[in-house]
């Protein structure tokens, strides 16, 4: 159970929360030839809660998404190291690439998904 949620809703929370790499780019994104990965590894999603969130339960709400630099790439084995991630508060983000402004270098943006949850919950 959560610390301060109002019913033992701890498996359904858990279960809304997805760690794992998802919706990977693979780019060349920091400029040296080697095609880097980037996407959303940890993931909230508040559709099914039913409850008012704790101010910690709000802490816990939002996305994250990362940039893991290629360091080897020539053998049978790929060696990637986390560049960079970021914190986002909002319910289910994709990321994009696209050479946005035209420099010929790709440009990361992301865009949130439709919020489910109660409103209250969001602030």
């Amino acid at each position: 159970m959560i610390v301060g949620s109002p019913s033992d809703n701890c498996s359904r929370w858990t279960g809304n929360n997805k760690v794992r790499l998802e919706t990977p780019i693979v780019e060349d994104f920091t400029g040296d030839g080697k095609k880097d990965v980037l996407g959303r590894i940890y993931n909230v999603y508040f559709g099914d809660i039913d409850w008012q969130l704790t101010e910690d339960e709000k802490n816990m709400y939002f996305s994250r998404w990362a940039l893991f630099e290629a360091v080897d790439v020539s053998g049978d084995s790929l060696v990637y190291k986390l560049n960079k991630y970021y914190d986002q508060i909002s319910e289910g983000i994709k990321v994009f690439s696209i050479d946005y402004n035209n420099d010929g270098y790709l440009d990361i943006y992301t865009k949130p998904d439709v919020y489910h949850g109660f409103q209250t919950n969001k602030t």
